[in-house]
């Protein structure tokens, strides 16, 4: 299965809720191993959005407003331009390993989801997610870093 494959190298997934706010449940977890923390995670990402509309608004079919405003409403899908927020958000990178997607080898890859620069990637506890049925996300726990993530955002404490 899925899971026994990342436990064999050291990833261990970690179930939330499945009720549209998955994706922010699961970094919630990441954060304060407590997905219910997840509007906490919604608000930043769309005030986020909110102050960058500049930057986002290209990527949003649509009303950008109508969008912002849909996304801060509980239960309103997270996706590919709020991992990205979250990413900004929390100077690191998110890392996300898809059930259905494994390399030629048989090997768990995570997909590329970075759209901008590596910087100190390699330096940094990524926020780790899996991704199940194309609809959602769980938190993943590393064997190799510990839960939760220390926020190295100035004058944020967690």
């Amino acid at each position: 299965t899925f899971e026994e494959r990342m436990a064999s190298i050291g990833l261990h997934v970690i179930e939330v809720e499945g009720d549209g706010n998955c994706l922010y449940r699961a970094v919630a977890h990441q954060f304060f191993l407590d997905e219910s923390r997840h509007e906490e995670i919604r608000a930043e990402v769309t005030e986020h959005l909110q102050k960058h509309e500049d930057r986002f608004k290209p990527f949003i079919d649509g009303d950008y407003d109508d969008y912002v405003n849909e996304q801060m409403e509980s239960g309103t899908w997270g996706d590919d331009i709020e991992i990205k927020v979250i990413e900004e958000i929390y100077d690191r990178r998110v890392v996300i390993y898809d059930s259905e997607e494994v390399d030629s080898h048989g090997v768990l890859q995570p997909m590329n989801t970075n759209f901008d620069e590596e910087g100190d990637a390699s330096t940094v506890q990524p926020i780790i997610l899996s991704y199940h049925g194309q609809m959602h996300y769980n938190s993943v726990f590393n064997e190799r870093y510990s839960l939760p993530i220390k926020d190295r955002r100035k004058g944020k404490s967690k």
